[in-house]
């Protein structure tokens, strides 16, 4: 059985398709790529959307490149993707880091961004957000923006050396123990390039604890990943 997300902050939006999807039990690699390809479609038939489109993947090295993608394929030493073209799916691969999924209904642009602690350290998301400022002269008050399921601050146990990555407020401490809070983090960083808090929908399902059986490495290691995949629908800009 496969699961399936879709987020309501893309709702009455006909020329974008977004979606979380993942099947228990399973295991995803992209070393090789037409595997990888066939195991997407396996994902995605259910959801009648194999076809014309193709697939665009970021090989998630957990850094804070971002890249614009024009054709489909691997994407190497990058995590984000960016592209303006119909029909090409960008996909980020997670199990406890999150996708964070930007769209910009006027100019019909879309990101992908996989976002750990690193790449929140990092600071991806604005990395991102100023390509799409600088390239395509959008407005960061204009994006839509919606954030998959990762591991919450209720799981997400780290040691005393992230009071040296980030400000105190993104860490709880309970038992003698330190937990980051990855969604106040990227809440922050979304305000911060200007993206408007009516117009985010971060998700507050935990990977780790979640009943929906989401791939969660923590866990149990698992080479199972959370396909999380956005597309322009429409004719190539």
């Amino acid at each position: 059985m496969i699961g399936e997300i879709r987020y309501s902050v893309f709702d009455g939006q006909p020329a974008l398709s977004c979606c979380t999807v993942w099947k228990p039990e399973s295991s995803v690699s992209i070393d090789d790529p037409e595997a990888f390809q066939d195991y997407l479609n396996r994902l995605f038939v259910s959801q009648d959307m194999v076809g014309k489109s193709r697939y665009a993947w970021a090989e998630q090295v957990h850094g804070n490149q971002v890249l614009i993608a024009t054709d489909s394929g691997k994407f190497k030493t990058c995590d984000g993707l960016i592209t303006a073209h119909s029909g090409l799916r960008l996909i980020i691969r997670t199990a406890d880091c999150a996708a964070v999924m930007c769209y910009h209904p006027g100019k019909k642009i879309v990101a992908n961004l996989h976002v750990g602690w690193r790449g929140a350290y990092q600071h991806i998301i604005q990395q991102a957000i100023q390509i799409l400022t600088k390239k395509w002269e959008i407005s960061p008050t204009e994006l839509l923006v919606a954030v998959s399921p990762f591991i919450q601050a209720c799981c997400y146990e780290v040691g005393k050396e992230f009071f040296d990555y980030f400000p105190s407020r993104l860490l709880r401490q309970r038992d003698g123990k330190f937990y980051f809070d990855l969604q106040m983090g990227i809440r922050e960083q979304l305000l911060a390039a200007g993206v408007p808090p009516d117009q985010q929908e971060i998700s507050t399902v935990c990977t780790h604890c979640s009943s929906l059986q989401l791939p969660s490495y923590r866990r149990n290691k698992t080479q199972n990943r959370l396909i999380n995949m956005v597309e322009i629908i429409g004719e190539k800009k």
